[in-house]
């Protein structure tokens, strides 16, 4: 992708939601954010990865 976006802490999820419905990539893991979208603990990196997925699933229709 030629643009990769990544914000840091709670933030880091309006940065993704605004760079997914602009139809660039993402990235996120606990070295960017270590909750989730409802501002919850993240237990893992696979937990961020899937929350993002689903993110863009339901950004990208």
């Amino acid at each position: 992708m030629p643009q990769v976006h990544h914000g840091d802490g709670i933030a880091s999820w309006i940065v993704n939601a605004r760079a997914i419905r602009r139809g660039h990539a993402v990235r996120t893991g606990l070295e960017d954010t270590p909750v989730l979208i409802d501002g919850s603990q993240a237990t893992g990196n696979a937990e961020l990865v899937a929350v993002a997925a689903g993110l863009i699933a339901q950004l990208s229709t």
